[in-house]
């Protein structure tokens, strides 16, 4: 019997440090986050020159694909028709990591391989539309993993650079 008792006593041990553990890391999260506010901190990514909007653009559209991503396959044709409907001031960028991403493009599109460029915009899937302003900066970042979802996505700023224009 006292050796159930040294278990329960000792497993009541565990638990009581364990709160203490979480409740000092809480603490540590809160100050940090106070400290983050009253600084006015933010995460700002950019891109590098290569992959910025071309002169007489103010903006990019960056796909990114890979040529082990299927789902690339059938978003780059698609990604090719919708930059008809792209405005004049919207630099539509295909981004590659090497040049062996083979994935035909018209004209208006713009193809790049960079791997540097590629890291930098990156936001951890793929494809990925992401869009950026003359500066690099990463204004947009979303996943399409579909034509449908590349519609909606590229409705969407195309839509709001159009409303933007007005």
């Amino acid at each position: 019997m006292e050796l159930i008792w040294a278990v329960v006593v000792l497993a009541w041990l565990v638990i009581l440090v364990m709160a203490f553990g979480l409740a000092g890391m809480l603490r540590q999260l809160r100050d940090l986050q106070v400290t983050l506010r009253n600084t006015g901190a933010t995460t700002v990514r950019r891109v590098p020159e290569s992959i910025r909007p071309q002169a007489g653009t103010s903006f990019a559209l960056l796909l990114l694909v890979d040529e082990t991503c299927t789902v690339c396959a059938e978003v780059a044709p698609a990604f090719g028709r919708l930059a008809a409907k792209a405005p004049a001031d919207l630099d539509i960028v295909m981004l590659s990591y090497d040049a062996g991403t083979t994935y035909d493009a018209p004209a208006r599109v713009r193809k790049v391989a960079d791997s540097a460029a590629y890291h930098a915009a990156d936001p951890g899937w793929r494809p990925a539309l992401v869009m950026t302003d003359a500066a690099g900066t990463v204004l947009l970042a979303e996943p399409v993993g579909s034509e449908a979802a590349l519609n909606g996505v590229f409705e969407h700023v195309v839509g709001a650079r159009l409303v933007e224009a007005k």
